[in-house]
């Protein structure tokens, strides 16, 4: 490309900065990291920096080179450092104006960027919709829950991806009566016993079986080092 443009494009090394993609795999393999929340993290890092710099550096060539097209008299100087500043503008606000490209080539880059932000899917609509769609349900808490607080009941119903709201509960008052009491954050040292209900809330009305079935999950081993 240099020789048929008679130009020395030495800006084409920002392409170094693409293999940072593979900054987790590496991390995972010299055991940096372990845990799946921290891969993720990792590979999200890692792939927006790679995005940022490699965007950042295309702007930088084209800007300085100008646009071969109008014989590079239209090119100005932008710094790298205004270069990453510019691009990291402009991938999260519209722009504050303070720097533009002058170019073609640069401002069609920047609009493939725009549109590639604007065309992705927005996996937060369907995690509201999901949440929309949700019910609460009434269920008679299993044997298997008898004897445990309510912070380990509700992990266990997070695993089983339901989520435990409330415990109705049967307390004798001072003048010993049974008084049906629902609570919502009970005391730590409030422990699951026979009788109790919980207000679970799930998708569907299979959620609340499986919550309801726990009893017999438990009995699978297969299934327990999993929900446990």
């Amino acid at each position: 490309m240099a020789a048929y443009a008679n130009r020395s494009w030495i800006g084409l090394r920002f392409l170094r900065s693409l293999p940072m993609m593979n900054t987790p795999d590496i991390l995972q393999y010299m055991g940096v990291v372990k845990s799946s929340r921290t891969i993720r993290i990792t590979r999200l890092a890692s792939k927006f920096i790679a995005v940022w710099f490699t965007a950042a550096g295309l702007v930088h060539l084209v800007e300085n080179s100008g646009d071969f097209f109008c014989n590079y008299c239209n090119a100005q100087e932008l710094d790298i450092f205004n270069a990453v500043y510019y691009m990291i503008v402009t991938m999260t606000t519209v722009g504050y104006g303070d720097i533009s490209c002058k170019t073609y080539l640069g401002k069609f880059v920047v609009l493939l960027f725009l549109m590639s932000g604007l065309t992705q899917g927005w996996s937060w609509r369907d995690l509201y919709h999901r949440g929309a769609g949700m019910e609460m349900y009434l269920e008679e808490m299993s044997p298997s829950f008898y004897g445990k607080t309510y912070t380990e009941s509700a992990l266990i119903c997070f695993k089983l991806r339901v989520m435990l709201l409330a415990v109705d509960m049967r307390q004798t008052d001072e003048h010993g009566h049974m008084r049906s009491i629902v609570d919502v954050v009970p005391c730590d040292e409030c422990v699951i016993v026979r009788g109790c209900r919980a207000f679970v809330v799930g998708i569907s009305s299979e959620d609340a079986s499986r919550f309801a079935c726990f009893a017999f999950l438990k009995k699978q081993r297969s299934i327990i080092d999993v929900v446990l």
